[in-house]
């Protein structure tokens, strides 16, 4: 049987990064469906946040790596392949972190819009 979704958000809680599950459109905007609170710790707010604003997470990579980022999302998900990117996340003001992302597409998972779903972390 499968785990409960209680057992799979512990799971989640215990993970030392931030776990997500998205919709990335054809023209490469996203959605969260699922982003885990966690990733208040990157960047001082509340996954709610995100939630309503998905690009606002952008404002937290590094200015000279947000343009390849944003390439990379949206030429992944034009292609349906595993993303993989490093990039510097966090303020000038906490200062930037390297960080790892890195998200599955879910063959199974589709959306009106056209959206492929991606489950991954960063």
């Amino acid at each position: 049987p499968l785990p409960s979704p209680s057992w799979l958000e512990a799971l989640a809680r215990s993970a030392p990064s931030t776990v997500f599950t998205v919709a990335v459109r054809p023209d490469g905007t996203f959605r969260f469906l699922y982003l885990r609170p966690r990733v208040s710790v990157l960047t001082g707010c509340d996954a709610a946040a995100f939630l309503e604003r998905p690009e606002a997470l952008l404002d937290f990579i590094h200015p000279d790596d947000v343009a390849l980022a944003r390439a990379s999302i949206a030429s992944a998900a034009a292609a349906g392949v595993t993303w993989h990117h490093e990039f510097r996340a966090g303020t000038p003001a906490t200062g930037w972190l390297w960080v790892e992302g890195r998200a599955t597409p879910d063959d199974q998972a589709t959306t009106p819009d056209g959206s492929r779903v991606y489950h991954g972390f960063y």
